[in-house]
C-alpha cells in the first residue's frame, strides 16, 4: 500500500515552498532526465531501484499517455533534472513537492517543476509501485498545480499505478474506504472525514473508482480530465467539476449514473468497468425501509455531491419511495436493482427489494470556492397508486455499463422536477497524513 503524503505538503507548501532533503551523494539516470540524491551509501541500491521504474513508467506516462514532461528546475540539485531523494523525510512513505511556481508564463497552464522523495524503508517490491504513484504526481504539478480538489491528485496517481503496472496497485485496498461513505462528496478527502467525523479514511484514494467508471464508461481518462481543467492563472477556472461536465455532456447525468454502478460492486450485477474490485467494495449497512408511512433518516446526511442509500425491501405489492431533503439543493434518485433514474416528478414505484439511492446534486450557482455542506434527508415507503393513476416513470441509464442520459432531479421536497445547471465543486485542500 503506497503512503503518499503529497497532499499533505500541499497545505504546508507556503511555510517551505521548496524546501529539500539533504544528500551527499548522487547517480543520473541514462534514459530519461533524472538525478536521484542519496546520503546513506547503503542506499546507493534504491535509487539505482528507483531509476529503473523511472526509465519504466516515463515513457508509459509521458510518451504514451501524454502527459506533459517534468519541467526542469532551477538546479536546486546540481543539474535541472527531475530530483528524487531517498530520505528519512518522507516518513515511512514518499511525496512530491513543488515551489508553486509557473515554470512558462506563455504555455497557457499553471504548471511548474517538483522533487520527489522516498523513505528507504520501502518495501522492494514495493518501491515501483510507489514510484508509479509519485511520478503522476509530478506530471500533475507541471500540468496545473492550481486545483486544490484532493481526489483527482491522489485518485489519478492511484489510477497511474494500476495502468503503468497491469494487476498491481493499490485500488482495491482504497476502494472500500471510498465505499464506506457514500455520503461524503466525491470531493471530499479523508482529512474532512477526519476532522468532522472522526472516520479514519483513504477515501480521496479509493476514489480511483469514480475515475475507472469514466474511464470505461465514458472513455475519458484522468489526463482528459486534467487537460480540461488546465488553468493560465489561480483563478482556478475551469476547475474539475467544469472538467467532467464538459468532457462527459453532464457531470450530473455521470453521477447518477455512477451512483447506480457504485451500488452494483460485489453483486452479480456489476459492470465491467468495476469487475475487478472486489465483494469487500460492497455498499453495505444501508438503512432499511420496509414499513410504510414509517420516516427514516440517514445515519449522515449526505454532502453536495454524495449520495445515501437506502435498503427498500418489499413484500408483496410495489411501494412507492418518498423522501424529504434540503430545500436548497438539488436532488436525484436512482433505482441500483432496476438500472434506472427516477422521474422525482411522479411517484417514485419500487416493485423489487433494492437500494435507492439519493443523490445531492448541489443547490445552484455551487463553485469550487463554497463548502460542500449535510443537507437534511428523510425517507419513508407510501401505498404505490392504484391502477390508472400517476404511476412509475423513469429515465434509463442507457444500459450497459452506466452511460445515459437522464437526470431525475427534484430541487428540495419530495417533488418536483428540475433541469440541469452547471455546478461548481468545494475542494478541500488539505488531507491528514495517510
Amino acid at each position: 500500500m503506497v503512503k503518499c503524503t503529497t497532499a499533505l505538503m500541499m497545505g504546508v507548501a507556503w511555510m517551505a515552498p521548496d524546501q529539500r532533503p539533504s544528500s551527499t551523494d548522487y547517480i543520473d539516470a541514462e534514459n530519461v532526465d533524472v538525478r536521484c540524491h542519496y546520503t546513506n551509501p547503503n542506499h546507493l541500491s534504491i535509487c539505482e531501484r528507483a531509476i529503473e521504474v523511472l526509465e519504466e513508467v516515463w515513457p508509459i506516462q509521458v510518451d504514451q499517455w501524454g502527459w506533459y514532461p517534468p519541467f526542469p528546475d532551477n538546479g536546486e540539485g546540481g543539474s535541472t533534472a527531475l530530483d528524487v531523494y531517498i530520505s528519512t523525510d518522507a516518513d515511512g512513505g514518499a511525496y512530491v513537492t513543488s515551489p508553486y511556481t509557473d515554470a512558462d508564463r506563455s504555455d497557457g497552464r499553471m504548471g511548474g517543476y517538483a522533487h520527489m522523495v522516498l523513505d528507504p524503508t520501502i518495501p522492494s517490491d514495493e518501491l515501483h509501485i510507489y514510484v508509479a504513484h509519485e511520478f503522476n504526481h509530478v506530471l500533475q504539478f507541471a500540468t496545473d498545480f492550481t486545483e486544490s480538489t484532493t481526489p483527482i491528485w491522489e485518485a489519478s496517481a492511484t489510477w497511474a499505478e494500476g495502468h503503468s503496472y497491469p494487476g498491481e496497485g493499490d485500488a482495491n485496498y482504497y476502494a472500500p474506504d471510498f465505499q464506506r461513505t457514500p455520503w461524503a462528496s466525491i470531493l471530499m478527502d479523508g482529512t474532512a472525514l477526519w476532522n468532522r467525523h472522526d472516520i479514519w479514511s483513504f477515501y480521496e484514494y479509493g476514489a480511483v473508482m469514480w475515475l475507472d467508471h469514466l474511464d470505461l464508461v465514458y472513455d475519458v481518462q484522468p489526463l482528459d480530465i486534467w487537460m480540461a481543467m488546465t488553468n493560465d492563472s489561480w483563478e482556478n477556472e475551469p476547475d474539475v467539476l467544469d472538467a467532467w461536465g464538459s468532457l462527459t455532456g453532464s457531470w450530473e447525468d455521470a453521477l447518477l449514473a455512477f451512483s447506480i454502478e457504485r451500488a452494483r460492486v460485489g453483486t452479480d450485477a456489476v459492470g465491467d468497468w468495476a469487475a475487478s474490485y472486489r465483494n469487500n467494495s460492497r455498499i453495505r449497512n444501508a438503512p432499511v425501509l420496509s414499513t410504510l408511512d414509517e420516516i427514516v433518516e440517514p445515519e449522515e446526511d449526505p454532502y453536495d455531491l454524495g449520495v445515501v442509500y437506502f435498503d427498500v425491501q418489499v413484500d408483496g405489492d410495489p411501494v412507492a419511495f418518498a423522501f424529504e431533503g434540503g430545500d436548497t439543493v438539488r436532488w436525484g434518485v436512482v433505482l441500483v436493482g432496476d438500472g434506472v433514474v427516477a422521474d422525482t416528478s411522479q411517484p417514485i414505484i419500487v416493485s423489487e427489494s433494492q437500494l435507492v439511492g439519493v443523490v445531492n446534486l448541489g443547490p445552484e450557482g455551487f463553485d469550487s470556492d463554497d463548502g460542500v455542506r449535510q443537507r437534511p434527508l428523510s425517507a419513508w415507503l407510501e401505498a404505490a397508486p392504484a391502477d390508472g393513476d400517476t404511476g412509475v416513470a423513469v429515465d434509463d441509464t442507457g444500459g450497459g455499463d452506466g452511460g445515459g442520459k437522464g437526470c431525475g432531479c427534484a430541487s428540495g421536497g419530495s417533488g418536483g422536477a428540475a433541469g440541469f445547471w452547471l455546478l461548481g465543486a468545494i475542494a478541500l485542500f488539505r488531507r491528514r497524513e495517510s
